[in-house]
């Protein structure tokens, strides 16, 4: 079973003072706040935000979200945006999660081969994170022991 790799990126403090001193380093790269140019600081701080902005292109399963909307990428390269107020109803099926929504065409997200507790948590933030109707529709197997 595949994991996915969540990252929120709601009020992240490590990834706020990355942008900065990725910034800081630009702009005095650049001359622009010491008058001192220096390249090696401009491409230092363009080759970090490229590191920090990079992140779903790492990973083959991976969700990251904020209190606005989500990106999901599962099973391939193309990932899907999705606002969390634009999200009608949540469908969970079997390796399939249907995502009904108000504006635009209904978003199906395959979930085959991903580990259960990836798919519950994803369903999670789904659901605490918008207004949405949820439906589950998944099939529960009843295991019956015999005596």
């Amino acid at each position: 079973m595949k994991r996915i790799h969540f990252d929120s990126i709601s009020g992240s403090w490590v990834r706020i003072v990355l942008l900065i001193v990725s910034a800081l380093l630009i702009l005095i790269g650049y001359g622009m706040i010491f008058d001192y140019e220096n390249g090696l600081l401009s491409a230092a701080g363009f080759l970090l935000q490229i590191i920090i902005l990079s992140k779903i292109l790492w990973y083959k399963n991976f969700v990251q979200w904020n209190k606005k909307g989500i990106v999901i990428k599962t099973n391939s390269f193309k990932s899907k945006t999705i606002t969390f107020e634009d999200i009608r109803t949540i469908i969970p099926q079997k390796d399939v999660i249907k995502l009904e929504l108000h504006s635009r065409s209904d978003k199906k997200i395959k979930l085959r081969d991903i580990h259960e507790d990836d798919i519950n948590r994803l369903i999670r933030i789904l659901v605490e994170h918008s207004q949405a109707k949820f439906i589950d529709q998944r099939s529960t197997v009843n295991s019956i022991s015999t005596s």
